[in-house]
């Protein structure tokens, strides 16, 4: 997905972060899925997520820290929200606990629903790398806190 860098830096600068760098991302997999975690996050009911060192190396996405900001994409490809990384958490997929998973939407606080829906999403992008999901496999949890967007 081509993103348009004058509307970031205009999404940017009316978060009140014009000069800031920032990682640019779709949350989700299709459209009702990036609506719906939307829609969680701008109510304060998400506020983590994980990311995969593997997809990162792969596009070259910035390693999540406390401080970056990242742009979530509404499923258009338009900026939704601003959100700001306050701690990070690394360890392996088969070490996720329902504590690691607690601040996920409410369907995905269950280690029974968040398991399978996410070695499912992540087969299918991991399966062009030559790789799949495995309990070793290194996640990243990121944590963060709304600065912008849908009536902040």
């Amino acid at each position: 997905m081509t993103v348009d860098p004058v509307t970031v830096a205009e999404f940017l600068r009316a978060g009140g972060r014009p000069d800031a760098s920032c990682d640019v991302r779709r949350i989700g997999t299709d459209a009702n899925m990036v609506r719906l975690i939307i829609e969680r996050i701008a109510t304060g009911e998400k506020t983590m997520t994980y990311s995969l060192p593997w997809l990162r190396e792969h596009t070259g996405q910035p390693d999540p820290a406390p401080g970056l900001l990242v742009v979530a994409l509404d499923a258009a490809g338009a900026p939704a929200l601003l959100l700001e990384l306050t701690r990070i958490k690394h360890l392996s997929f088969g070490e996720v606990t329902e504590a690691d998973i607690a601040e996920e939407g409410i369907p995905m606080r269950d280690i029974k629903a968040w398991r399978p829906l996410h070695t499912t999403v992540w087969n299918e992008k991991l399966a062009p790398l030559g790789r799949s999901v495995s309990d070793d496999m290194p996640v990243t949890a990121e944590y963060f806190k709304l600065i912008y967007g849908q009536d902040r």
